[in-house]
C-alpha cells in the first residue's frame, strides 16, 4: 500500500469483557477502510449500535502505541489509548462531564503484513477509574483486504 492510499480491509472484531463478576461478549464484522500515513496505519470502519452509527478508528503508531476512537453522531468522541510501556490516563466524556480513566496494558501483540494487506490486534487491558477497577477486556480485531 503507498502513502496515503485507502484500501478496503474486511474487520472482524471481538471483544470479551469482565465487569462485576459478569461476562459479556460482543462482535461485529464490517468491511471499513485502511490508511497508510508514514509509519502508521489507520483502520476505520462504521458499526450499528441499534439506532445509531458509530464510527470507529484504530490508530497503529510507530511507537507501539495504539489508539481506538469511537464517535456516535451528536456525541463527543471517546479515545482510549494503549501503550507496552507505561499505563495511559485519559480523559473520557460523559454527560455528566469527563471521567478520568486508566488503561492498564497487560499484553499487546499486533502482527501486519503488506502484501496482501492483512493484521491481526491482540490486546488485553484493564480500566481503572480514580475509585478502582471497572473491568478487564480481551479485545481481538482481524483485517484483510
Amino acid at each position: 500500500m503507498t502513502e496515503r492510499q485507502a484500501q478496503k480491509v474486511q474487520v472482524q472484531l471481538a471483544i470479551q469483557t469482565r465487569q462485576n463478576g459478569q461476562q459479556d461478549n460482543y462482535g461485529v464484522t464490517e468491511i471499513g477502510q485502511a490508511v497508510k500515513i508514514g509509519p502508521q496505519l489507520y483502520l476505520r470502519y462504521q458499526e450499528t449500535a441499534g439506532e445509531q452509527e458509530v464510527k470507529v478508528l484504530f490508530k497503529i503508531a510507530a511507537d507501539n502505541l495504539l489508539t481506538i476512537k469511537r464517535s456516535v453522531k451528536n456525541q463527543p468522541p471517546t479515545k482510549l489509548v494503549f501503550s507496552r510501556l507505561q499505563d495511559q490516563i485519559i480523559n473520557y466524556p460523559t454527560d455528566y462531564g469527563d471521567l478520568i480513566l486508566i488503561t492498564h496494558t497487560k499484553k499487546m501483540r499486533l502482527l501486519i503484513a503488506q502484501a496482501p494487506l492483512l493484521g491481526k490486534i491482540d490486546l488485553e487491558y484493564s480500566l481503572r477509574s480514580p475509585d478502582g477497577l471497572i473491568g478487564d477486556y480481551n479485545l481481538r480485531l482481524l483485517f484483510k483486504s
